[in-house]
């Protein structure tokens, strides 16, 4: 939990990082990944959505352009993706 929470700060996104020092609460974090099935996926999934919510998005988006490289992986873990 300590690599995801401090993430952004390595990263060198301080204004990201301070989202996820103020609304990450570790505990309701975990349940919430483990309701939806546990796993990476959901992992990520609950991740995202918490910092979408934090800034008042419906959704979230990761641009990270190396990402093309994945697009079968992503596209499997989640379907709905839009590239």
């Amino acid at each position: 939990m300590a690599r995801l929470k401090s993430l952004y700060g390595r990263y060198n996104f301080p204004e990201t990082q301070r989202i996820v020092d103020q609304v990450l609460d570790e505990t309701t974090f975990v349940q919430q990944v483990f309701t939806a099935g546990g796993g990476y996926a959901n992992l990520y999934h609950c991740f995202m959505t918490m910092l979408a919510e934090a800034t008042g998005k419906q959704r979230y988006c990761d641009d990270t352009p190396k990402h093309l490289f994945h697009l079968s992986d992503i596209l499997q873990l989640f379907p709905a993706a839009k590239i």
